[in-house]
């Protein structure tokens, strides 16, 4: 990572630490956030984090270096993030704006836990799932809202690796993908990377019509 700027403060008071307007800007990326915590000595996923966001610009390949779920998402969206709460069930506000879709609404994270994630509801706006994923026939264009629990992956005790695994409701004004296009969508499903299944209904072609795979 070429780091062009980087600046701040950092605070220590009554057992608490803040870094207060840290200014970070590389090739990719280009953020300004303020994040402290307390109970300095408990162990991290119980510690009480206050976190604010927000970037014109933030490269998840490069944040994939600190955390790897996010690492082979070749995008960086525009980003503003408000959190408070202990890392092992961090609540947050999200909205993000990118050129694969818009999405915004409350999350918790689950860090530093044995089976660390991320869950809630996010309202989205024309979402295109292929860069996501990094596969061209998952080409699509949604509206809508989910409700989900992505469970990021962690290795077993016998040292094989857990696959990234999401849950996720949806219901919405419109979907096309996977050769549909419909209107007054609701689906269900699961994505064990890299397969989906899903169950979905809708009105299409005129008539009502659903699908499954």
């Amino acid at each position: 990572v070429n780091i062009k700027k980087l600046a701040g403060n950092l605070r220590f008071e009554g057992g608490a630490t803040q870094v207060g307007d840290l200014s970070v800007e590389t090739d990719r990326s280009n953020f300004v956030t303020t994040f402290g915590w307390t109970g300095g000595t408990e162990p991290l996923a119980r510690r009480t984090f206050d976190v604010t966001l927000h970037a014109d610009r933030l490269s998840l390949p490069e944040v994939g270096l600190l955390f790897k779920p996010v690492a082979g998402i070749n995008l960086a969206p525009a980003l503003d993030v408000k959190a408070h709460g202990p890392f092992s069930a961090l609540k947050m506000d999200v909205n993000v704006v990118s050129s694969e879709g818009n999405a915004y609404g409350p999350l918790i994270g689950h860090f530093g836990t044995p089976a660390p994630g991320l869950e809630g509801t996010l309202t989205v706006s024309k979402i295109d799932l292929q860069h996501l994923v990094n596969r061209p026939e998952w080409k699509t264009r949604i509206t809508g809202q989910t409700t989900f629990n992505w469970t990021f992956g962690h290795p077993t005790a016998v040292g094989a690796g857990q696959p990234m695994k999401v849950n996720f409701k949806f219901a919405g004004p419109e979907a096309e993908g996977f050769g549909y296009r419909a209107e007054n969508v609701r689906s269900q499903g699961v994505y064990v990377a890299p397969d989906l299944k899903f169950d979905a209904t809708g009105n299409g072609y005129g008539a009502a019509a659903s699908a499954r795979s």
